[in-house]
């Protein structure tokens, strides 16, 4: 009760409408979407990658999709759209992740069984430049959540990155991406990875390069095993 007339007395003082449709938010939890905004976020088939996660019309270890994937293993919430989408662009502009979006992240990740077998979480590092132009890095913020929620240790400063590049413009391809991002991370610590199953944290996945390229760092460094994580993944249609 206490929380329900806190969001409806806020929501009267401070009248929010949603992103997506411009219908009221009314209760804070749900962020910058409505309920019903929330409640029609596309949901992945039952036949998926068990390797990338992606739909696929027959389960399989190995699909096109993955072939030239350098992670392990790849989980996501859902498809980089609706209000998954807006709160992850939301996310890269304010240091907030709603409470909506923290309970799916938790029962996402704690519901995992790939994930069992963790015994480190790193976020995504940003280049210091660019960490101090936005004031945080919104990897961190999700992989405070994912940790939490897996009982595992969570280690900034591991892995580390060393050369700025400019941000990702849509359109780009794959291979341009993967060139643009090679060599751009290292990890400080072997000692911290070695033999390890180590999971790496960023926000979303597009053409999978940054990711890619952690999972190539840290494995180099004698990582055992390299799984990610998003909150979204950019799907095709």
């Amino acid at each position: 009760m206490g929380r329900s007339f806190a969001d409806f007395v806020l929501s009267v003082i401070f009248p929010s409408r949603c992103m997506l449709c411009g219908e009221p938010v009314e209760s804070l939890a749900d962020g910058i979407t409505c309920a019903a905004c929330w409640s029609a976020l596309a949901r992945l088939p039952a036949a998926r990658c068990a390797r990338c996660y992606a739909p696929v019309n027959v389960p399989s270890e190995r699909c096109p999709a993955c072939r030239e994937m350098a992670l392990d293993r790849l989980r996501f919430l859902g498809p980089y759209a609706g209000a998954l989408r807006a709160h992850l662009l939301f996310l890269k502009r304010k240091p907030y992740v709603c409470r909506r979006l923290r309970e799916e992240i938790r029962k996402g990740v704690a519901t995992e069984l790939t994930f069992r077998d963790v015994e480190l979480v790193l976020p995504v590092p940003l280049h210091p430049r660019r960490q101090r132009e936005r004031g945080y890095n919104q990897a961190d913020l999700l992989a405070e959540e994912i940790a939490c929620a897996l009982g595992r240790p969570l280690r900034r400063g591991v892995l580390r990155r060393v050369l700025y590049t400019e941000p990702h413009r849509a359109g780009a391809d794959a291979w341009a991406r993967a060139r643009s991002l090679a060599r751009c991370f290292v990890v400080t610590s072997a000692e911290a990875v070695r033999e390890k199953v180590v999971l790496v944290v960023d926000d979303v996945y597009t053409t999978g390069a940054t990711l890619n390229e952690c999972a190539r760092t840290v494995r180099a460094a004698g990582a055992r095993a390299v799984y990610g994580f998003v909150v979204a993944r950019t799907l095709s249609s």
